[in-house]
C-alpha cells in the first residue's frame, strides 16, 4: 500500500532504558556472595549463591508468566518449565564450578608429595547442590509436562519472554529461534532413566551372582537392561513429548500478529485448520 505525500513517517521505536534491577543485578549478586562469605566464613554458601544466580532470570520469568499470562493454563505450564530451566541452569553452573574445583584440587595434590591435599573450600556445597538439584529439576519438569497435558497446551519458551518481563510488556514478542524448554526436558529424561535403571541393575546383579564366566548370562542380562530402558524411554517420551512445542505458533497462536515472528504472522499457520504440508520450516523464524 503506497503512502501519500502528506502522511508522516511513524516515530521510531525507542528502547526502554534499563531498569533498576538490570543496572544493579551483578553488583547485588557479587555483594550478596561477599556478605555470605564474610558473615558465615563459608565458601560453600558463597559458591551456592554464585551458581544460583545463573537461574534467577528464568525463575523471575516463571513467576511473571504465572501472574500475567491471560491464558491461565499456558501461563502455568510455561511457568513450571521456566522454574525447571532455572534449576537446570544452576546445575550446569554447579557442574562446571565443581569441575574447576576438582582440577584445582588435583594440582594442589600434585604439589604435596607427602599425601593427598584437602578438597578446595566450597567443594561440598557445590556437590550437595548437584545432588539436590538433579531430582528437583526433574520433578519440576515432570510437573510442567503434567500441567501442559492437563491444560492441553504446548510450551514454547525463548528469550523474548525475558525481554517482555523486563520491559513490563504484554503481549510478548516471540523470537522463534530455539525452544528453551528443551534443556530441562532432556534433564528430566536422563535423570528418570538413571533412577529406573540403577536399582534394576543392582537388583539383577545381587540376585544372580556370577560364579565364573557365563557369557550367555551376561548377554541375557545386558539384553534385559537394554529392553527395559528402551521400553521405559518410549513410554516416557510418548507421555511427555506433546508438552513441548516444535514451533512458536503451537504455544502462542492466539497472541496478536504484532507479537509473533513476521514469517508466522503472514502465514496460513495462524489458521488452526491449515494443512500440515503448509508448515514453515523452523529456520524461517530466525529473523
Amino acid at each position: 500500500m503506497s503512502r501519500s505525500p502528506g502522511d508522516s513517517e511513524p516515530p521510531p521505536e525507542q528502547e526502554n532504558p534499563p531498569g533498576f534491577w538490570q543496572r544493579w543485578y551483578w553488583p547485588t549478586v557479587s555483594l550478596a556472595a561477599l556478605l555470605a562469605f564474610e558473615l558465615t566464613a563459608s565458601p560453600a554458601l558463597s559458591a551456592i549463591l554464585l551458581c544460583c544466580h545463573f537461574g534467577l532470570d528464568d525463575w523471575l520469568t516463571g513467576v511473571w508468566l504465572w501472574r500475567n499470562d491471560p491464558h491461565m493454563g499456558r501461563g502455568r505450564a510455561c511457568a513450571w518449565f521456566s522454574f525447571a530451566r532455572a534449576v537446570t541452569r544452576t546445575l550446569l553452573a554447579a557442574f562446571f564450578l565443581l569441575l574447576l574445583l576438582v582440577i584445582v584440587a588435583a594440582q594442589l595434590a600434585r604439589n604435596q608429595p607427602r599425601g593427598p591435599g584437602n578438597l578446595p573450600a566450597g567443594f561440598w556445597g557445590v556437590a550437595i547442590l548437584l545432588i539436590v538439584g538433579l531430582p528437583l529439576g526433574s520433578l519440576l519438569s515432570l510437573i510442567a509436562c503434567f500441567s501442559a497435558r492437563r491444560h492441553s497446551v504446548k510450551v514454547w519458551l525463548d528469550p523474548g519472554l525475558h525481554a517482555a518481563r523486563r520491559a513490563h510488556q504484554w503481549p510478548v514478542s516471540i523470537m522463534g529461534v530455539h525452544n528453551l524448554a528443551d534443556m530441562p526436558y532432556l534433564l528430566m529424561i536422563s535423570v528418570l532413566l538413571m533412577i529406573v535403571l540403577t536399582p534394576m541393575i543392582i537388583a539383577v546383579v545381587s540376585l544372580f551372582p556370577q560364579k565364573g564366566p557365563r557369557p550367555a548370562f551376561d548377554i541375557a542380562l545386558v539384553g534385559v537392561i537394554l529392553a527395559t530402558s528402551v521400553a521405559f524411554l518410549w513410554l516416557l517420551l510418548r507421555w511427555t513429548h506433546q508438552a513441548r512445542a516444535r514451533l512458536p505458533y503451537e504455544c502462542w497462536a492466539h497472541e496478536p500478529i504484532s507479537a509473533l515472528p513476521p514469517a508466522f504472522a503472514q502465514s496460513p499457520l495462524r489458521n488452526p485448520g491449515a494443512d500440515v504440508h503448509d508448515r514453515i520450516d523452523p529456520l524461517d523464524f530466525d529473523d
